[in-house]
């Protein structure tokens, strides 16, 4: 896999990380 896709994989989880905790639902993309 490309380094990019790991990036935005990191980037994606970063942002749910700094947002604040919510239902589970909202994880459900």
């Amino acid at each position: 896999m490309p380094g990019n896709t790991r990036d935005l994989r990191r980037a994606f989880f970063n942002l749910i990380h700094n947002m604040p905790v919510q239902p589970q639902r909202s994880l459900n993309l």
